[in-house]
């Protein structure tokens, strides 16, 4: 049986979070990533109004308090991805 001190027990968790953390971000980029409503209308060669009036367009990410509206890139690749196939 190993025994550990409360200290020893906090590294191991605090070293095992910070790993976990650092995988999610590295595998899962693409679902973090957000970008802007100028960037996404850049992407999608359309100006502001028409994004704000998508009703298929990529799903929209609310940030404090619904002030702050991002696109995550993941959604917006689908996004064009479905409408260059249909």
């Amino acid at each position: 049986m190993i025994t550990l001190s409360e200290m020893q027990l906090s590294e191991i968790i605090a070293g095992a979070r910070c790993g976990l953390v650092e995988r999610l971000l590295t595998e899962r980029r693409d679902d973090l990533e957000l970008l802007t409503p100028v960037q996404v209308c850049g992407l999608l060669n359309v100006n502001q109004k028409t994004l704000d009036t998508l009703k298929d367009g990529p799903p929209r990410v609310t940030i404090v308090a619904g002030s702050v509206i991002r696109y995550r890139a993941c959604d917006v690749a689908s996004y064009i991805k479905r409408r260059r196939d249909a």
